[in-house]
């Protein structure tokens, strides 16, 4: 099994990863970009940690799991590999900058270091295609969704050179290990999470616009009709970050075919320019499409205005004919108002895209 690995990329889910396999009794090391903030190198990996004490909720089954996770930086550090069985990427979504890792790692690895990429979008035969042998064949994609100590879904994919031991290791690990349910996929854009889930999330967030909803009424509907978590569409994009986004879009538009219906969302709704232009990216910033401000001493929820960006206090979405949903979904559809008509645009056009 897994005794020690290391997890390159300190940033949210590089850091959740690395805290997960904490949590499974992993010694793990934590690496990112040197840096030249306050004289320390290791900063972004050391700020990490101090992060992950305090995200709620958190990340860490014990605070004291923390210990076993050391950090360092690519440039001192990297040789340290060797010391590993497993080494997780959890870099930007750029094909260029995982090449230069790559690279790097290639010319010092050991004959047995398994190497995986926790890329959401990127096929794994572009990530691997300038690789030698070795590499191809120890390597895969291993995508953890966000945050990995409480989604149990991890798509693992595979190819013609790969080492089918590795894989079997792997994925015995991960289900007995992590407790997660293991999904093989083929090497296709997005896989399978991501290919259809961030459809549907853009075409959720696109069409509320379109149909004149406030975000609780999305969330409410989107929560209800497709049985998604209560953050629904708006609050889970504040829950991932809406600056992730950008870079998971112009991934998948470069992998897609021309026809595929992912260029219908080539063009950003003005509102998410908006917040991106000012930081409002969701939890991890100042706020999202929900933010908590105090008033009077509490902590209050207000909501952005889809139309005129202006935040108010957020309001419960009251929808009568969205009650008629619990018992029988096709009586919510078949009326005859806004509500039912957002429901079945995202609907159908999500199951059109699947079967596709």
């Amino acid at each position: 099994m897994f005794n020690q690995v290391t997890v390159i990329g300190a940033g949210l889910m590089g850091s959740g990863i690395a805290a997960h396999l904490a949590n499974a009794g992993v010694n793990v090391l934590l690496l990112d970009v040197p840096s030249d903030k306050q004289g320390n190198k290791n900063y972004l990996a050391d700020n990490a940690l101090k992060k992950l004490l305090k995200i709620k909720p958190s990340p860490l089954t014990l605070s004291s799991n923390i210990k076993k996770i050391k950090t360092g930086n690519i440039e001192d550090h990297l040789k340290l590999i060797n010391e590993c069985d497993w080494v997780i990427e959890a870099i930007i979504e750029n094909l260029n900058i995982k090449e230069h890792l790559y690279q790097k790692i290639e010319k010092i690895m050991k004959d047995d270091l398994i190497i995986s990429s926790n890329t959401s979008t990127i096929p794994l035969n572009h990530l691997t295609k300038k690789r030698n042998n070795k590499f191809k064949a120890n390597f895969f994609i291993t995508h953890f969704f966000n945050p990995p100590r409480y989604l149990r879904l991890l798509e693992i994919v595979d190819s013609k050179n790969s080492d089918q031991k590795l894989k079997n290791k792997i994925i015995e690990f991960c289900d007995i290990r992590l407790g997660k349910t293991v999904v093989q996929c083929n090497d296709t854009p997005g896989f399978i999470g991501n290919r259809i889930g961030v459809y549907w999330m853009m075409k959720a967030a696109v069409d509320a616009i379109a149909f004149d909803l406030s975000v609780e009424e999305a969330d409410l509907i989107i929560s209800k009709i497709f049985g998604a978590p209560k953050t629904g569409v708006f609050g889970l994009l504040d829950l991932v970050g809406l600056d992730l986004m950008p870079h998971v879009l112009d991934s998948m538009l470069s992998n897609v075919k021309k026809e595929d219906e992912y260029n219908n969302f080539s063009d950003y709704p003005e509102i998410f320019n908006y917040m991106l232009e000012n930081n409002l990216v969701g939890r991890k910033a100042q706020g999202g499409f929900y933010k908590l401000e105090k008033l009077n001493g509490k902590n209050v929820k207000y909501s952005i205005n889809l139309k005129t960006k202006e935040y108010s206090i957020s309001q419960k979405a009251n929808i009568e004919s969205l009650k008629l949903g619990n018992k029988d979904i096709r009586k919510f559809l078949d009326q005859d108002d806004k509500f039912s008509s957002y429901a079945w645009s995202v609907l159908s056009s999500t199951i059109e895209y699947t079967l596709n």
